[in-house]
């Protein structure tokens, strides 16, 4: 029976993780050039650092590095008005990353809103988001994306974006492959 239990436990907990990932079929994310990036600041030293680590058995295992960040359309980005929506996008690197993946928070989309979050080359699309997405939470985590850059694309409906609907909280660089 203990067994069982303690099988049961992280299985929840995967599960729990994995509610924020509700994706949806919304809109169409629009590729844009880019031609500058947010770099999240992971220094390469602190990469090999990492990478020594003896990871315990009975801790959470550790791919990534996380990076403390406050990115919204207020202060980073590129907005811009099309066909009845406006849309934030924005990239962000982090040089040698085998993968990247961020966090939201806020995540407080109004009706008709949504987000796409996808790497450079473009095989890999998370999203459409929603408010549901994150189940009521306003926080919501997203899987990662193959690479060391990753474009961000979020469309409001009308010509401007609600105060405090959206901003990234943190984007974290993957130094043993999650893939």
């Amino acid at each position: 029976m203990l067994k069982k239990l303690l099988l049961l436990i992280p299985a929840v907990f995967i599960r729990l993780s994995l509610s924020g990932q509700i994706e949806v079929s919304m809109g169409e994310p629009l590729f844009p050039v880019l031609t500058s990036f947010y770099d999240i600041g992971i220094d390469q030293q602190q990469v090999e650092e990492w990478k020594l680590i003896d990871q315990p058995k009975n801790q959470p295992f550790r791919f990534a590095i996380p990076s403390a960040l406050n990115l919204s359309p207020d202060n980073s980005g590129v907005t811009f008005y099309q066909d009845g929506e406006t849309v934030w996008v924005i990239g962000l690197s982090s040089k040698g990353a085998l993968s990247l993946n961020l966090q939201f928070e806020p995540f407080n989309l109004s009706q008709g809103s949504y987000v796409y979050v996808y790497d450079y080359q473009r095989r890999v699309i998370r999203g459409a988001f929603t408010s549901e997405s994150a189940a009521g939470n306003k926080i919501l985590p997203v899987l990662p994306v193959p690479g060391d850059s990753m474009i961000i694309e979020c469309h409001f409906p009308g010509k401007s974006i609600p105060e405090g609907s959206i901003a990234i909280s943190q984007a974290s660089h993957d130094f043993l492959g999650f893939f």
